[in-house]
């Protein structure tokens, strides 16, 4: 049994239940005010644990992966099918209980991954791309990895050596033609020279076209007979080339609500959506993809986190997704280094407070009229602010700001504290 051939069914008491793969040598599963260190490994947080906060040590075998190692970090005992232990040697088919929560560990199904992010997902996408003459349309908002992800399907095939990326956001309407399909010397005012566009560039490559969403409703008609044949015309030109590409198309907008703004041609929208196609999660839908992001972040430049600013990252909205986490980790990490590596609430984060996406409309237009901060977004402002910091201490927030703890965790977790 190897190391990704295992993952752990996570069922809490309150919430979803969870697969988590076995990507990693060693995991900490803890409960909220633990402090734990991630140079341990790979930290979870279990939603539903009792008051008192401890923290667990899973270590796989890093030869067979067919033994897990437990133990607590602190001398506390867990139940191990129905048995009370402080340590113990597990197999597939156990179930331990930590808390309010149950813990089996599975044999792997490709349906575990986290997300459709996974690598296990992402390898089999390109799989599927690379043996199929199919395109792929991959959808999502700003900063959630598109180009991430055409750039690791284009390095999956390594015969492939041309790989062409176009922004179609950053032409004008009258240079996109040109850009994609290339012009003929005399074709328009400017045209001193012949000129080959993206297609034309990447043949018997990889064209990622990206912003497909931008593309003007006549340039997608002459797109739609390139997908058809691969033959195209030059502007100005009237003999048609023909090569061979593979395409993959990007949009940060939904193309088919598009369709029905009028917007993307429905029949140009059909064809691209006939292929392949991914919908990337942003951040809010998935915190588990935060936490995985950071303590990634964390163990790879060998940072330790406190618990409070990781669930604090995971309960932030970050509407810019991947790309604000990892400029952000980015800036923190400067301060870190000052710090003894370790990232702590700072000005950095109380900066996200007013950035988030609850608390955006004081910088938004609503009927040509600045909409400020409601009371109740500056009283939770305000009560993050006093939480963190306080060092995530729950009972000394409730007494500077005169409200019951239970209050706190319902404003600073969103849900009915205990």
């Amino acid at each position: 049994m190897k190391l990704n051939e295992v993952s752990m069914q996570l069922t809490p008491m309150m919430g979803h239940k969870k697969y988590i793969p076995g990507h990693y040598l060693d995991y900490v599963f803890y409960s909220h005010g633990a402090d734990v260190d991630p140079a341990l490994g790979h930290l979870w947080e279990l939603p539903s644990m009792p008051r008192d906060p401890f923290a667990l040590h899973l270590k796989f075998d890093q030869v067979s992966g067919s033994t897990f190692a437990m133990s607590l970090i602190k001398k506390k005992s867990f139940i191990l099918n129905g048995s009370k232990v402080f340590s113990a040697e597990l197999k597939l088919g156990d179930q331990i209980i930590l808390g309010h929560n149950v813990i089996k560990f599975l044999e792997y199904k490709q349906q575990d991954p986290l997300s459709s992010q996974s690598d296990s997902n992402e390898e089999a996408l390109a799989e599927s791309f690379w043996s199929s003459p199919l395109h792929l349309l991959i959808e999502g908002e700003t900063g959630v990895g598109k180009t991430r992800l055409a750039k690791k399907i284009y390095e999956h095939h390594q015969n492939v050596k041309k790989w062409c990326h176009i922004n179609l956001s950053s032409f004008s309407p009258s240079l996109m033609e040109s850009e994609l399909f290339g012009h003929v010397k005399g074709s328009f005012t400017g045209a001193l020279n012949d000129k080959k566009g993206a297609l034309e560039d990447s043949h018997q490559g990889l064209l990622f076209l990206d912003e497909i969403d931008s593309l003007p409703s006549e340039i997608q008609v002459k797109l739609l007979l390139f997908l058809d044949d691969q033959t195209f015309r030059p502007v100005g030109s009237n003999m048609s080339k023909k090569i061979k590409t593979k395409i993959i198309f990007a949009s940060g907008r939904p193309l088919l609500s598009l369709v029905e703004a009028g917007i993307i041609r429905k029949d140009f929208y059909f064809r691209l959506a006939s292929g392949l196609k991914v919908q990337l999660k942003s951040l809010k839908e998935d915190k588990d993809l935060i936490a995985k992001y950071v303590m990634d972040f964390c163990q790879e430049n060998s940072y330790t986190i406190s618990a409070e600013l990781l669930t604090y990252y995971k309960n932030f909205s970050w509407p810019g997704n991947f790309r604000q986490l990892k400029d952000h980790l980015i800036k923190k990490s400067i301060s870190a280094k000052k710090m003894k590596m370790r990232l702590e609430f700072d000005l950095h984060d109380e900066g996200l407070l007013l950035s988030g996406s609850k608390l955006s409309p004081i910088n938004s237009l609503v009927d040509g009229k600045n909409h400020l901060l409601t009371l109740d977004e500056i009283k939770n402002l305000y009560t993050q602010k006093i939480f963190h910091f306080s060092n995530g201490d729950w009972q000394q927030t409730a007494d500077v700001l005169g409200i019951s703890k239970k209050t706190v965790k319902t404003i600073i977790l969103g849900e009915t504290g205990s």
